[in-house]
């Protein structure tokens, strides 16, 4: 199966079902009080947005701004009317820096993706207006939105606000409809060889122990995702590196409120390998309609050598075919080993969007050469010290 890589910052038209005049009422709302007000225009707009906002269901939004203002962030929502009805949402977590206030997508950075929510039949246009209601309103210096999809509502806004692109990364993804079932399309996918390898990988698991495949769903899906972060986080301490999101009880606390959600907490999926009753491996993940977002994967030590990463991602993969779901989304960043399991991807983009003076002084110089020649060093140190000094790189801001 031939890779697709979607680029559509540029291909999108001008968009024909109306202009930001024909928006109505704009309100600006601040805190998780303001975004809790919200919750029926923002569960109204959710139900009639597109898969991709994972990360803008009302429950998610919620439980991320609490964890901004825990972290003494501001938090602000932009809600925007269109033929009398809500329409469009854009919520950000405002952070300091040197000085400038600093708009990020609310959640960053658990949240993946940089996005508006926007209903499909309202013009996309309304995320101009969110913007810069934002932007006025919420006294913004600096837009920074990272991992924007070149086909959300937010890029071409960004674009007609004369934001510079930073960074690119590629999103891939597998098209689940391909194949009518789910092993014949990892073989198209992925090949005889890889398919070989986690049959290998099944029986040297299958040596130790059963073989055993769990999925928990909403509430019950909060344990095991704290196990799944332990999992992880011990990993990455061996391996001397640093996540501000796996390192965060913070982050780890968001998501588990998200599964608590009522109403949207089934979107939060942890599968569990487990042999000879033992966890071995888990794939975190998110569902929204026909989308499955994998998160996070993670790999008990004791069980690594066996490659059981493979075998959980290869049950996650099924699992979601069966339950009649279309396009299984590995998130940025493009690495090798998703574009094992892709058919395609989509580019992604860091915009920086200035809004005044300030936020122009600190975009150039800072974000556009210090900061990248910082990351470089970083980089470049020894494993313990590059955690350590990771650590207080992203305390400064430096992600």
């Amino acid at each position: 199966m031939a890779f697709v890589s979607y680029d559509t910052v540029h291909a999108r038209p001008a968009d024909a079902r109306g202009e930001p005049g024909a928006a109505g009422d704009v309100s600006v709302v601040e805190g998780s009080a303001g975004i809790a007000a919200l919750e029926p225009a923002w569960r109204e707009i959710a139900a009639a947005a597109r898969d991709e906002a994972v990360f803008l269901s009302f429950g998610y939004a919620l439980a991320a701004a609490r964890y901004h203002e825990a972290r003494g962030e501001r938090v602000a929502a932009a809600l925007v009317e269109w033929a009398g009805r809500p329409a469009c949402l854009l919520a950000v977590a405002v952070v300091r820096r040197t000085g400038a206030r600093i708009a990020v997508a609310l959640g960053d950075p658990v949240t993946q993706y940089s996005d508006v929510l926007i209903a499909r039949t309202a013009p996309t246009r309304l995320a101009d207006v969110a913007l810069r209601a934002i932007a006025t309103r919420g006294a913004i210096d600096l837009f920074e939105f990272r991992r924007t999809r070149g086909d959300s509502a937010l890029t071409p806004a960004l674009v007609r606000l004369s934001a510079s692109s930073v960074e690119t990364r590629e999103a891939p993804f597998a098209d689940l409809t391909a194949e009518d079932d789910a092993q014949s399309l990892l073989l198209r996918i992925a090949g005889a060889k890889h398919k070989r390898e986690r049959a290998r990988s099944r029986r040297r698991l299958g040596e130790r122990g059963a073989l055993a495949f769990e999925v928990f769903r909403g509430a019950a899906a909060v344990d095991p995702l704290a196990e799944a972060f332990r999992t992880k986080a011990a990993r990455l301490a061996r391996s001397g590196l640093f996540s501000p999101v796996i390192d965060d009880p913070n982050a780890l606390a968001l998501l588990q409120a998200a599964a608590r959600d009522p109403e949207d907490g089934a979107a939060v999926v942890v599968a569990r390998l487990t042999v000879g009753g033992a966890a071995a491996a888990y794939e975190v993940g998110l569902v929204r309609g026909g989308r499955f977002h994998a998160y996070l994967g993670a790999v008990d030590d004791a069980f690594a050598g066996a490659s059981p990463g493979k075998v959980v991602m290869e049950e996650t993969f099924c699992w979601a075919k069966a339950r009649g779901l279309g396009v299984y989304d590995l998130l940025p960043p493009g690495d090798r080993y998703k574009r094992e399991w892709s058919t395609g991807a989509v580019t992604t983009r860091d915009f920086l969007a200035p809004a005044t003076l300030r936020g122009r002084l600190y975009a150039g110089p800072w974000l556009k050469r210090v900061r990248p020649a910082l990351r470089d060093a970083l980089r470049r140190m020894p494993p313990p010290l590059r955690r350590l000094a990771t650590r207080a790189a992203v305390a400064a801001g430096i992600r």
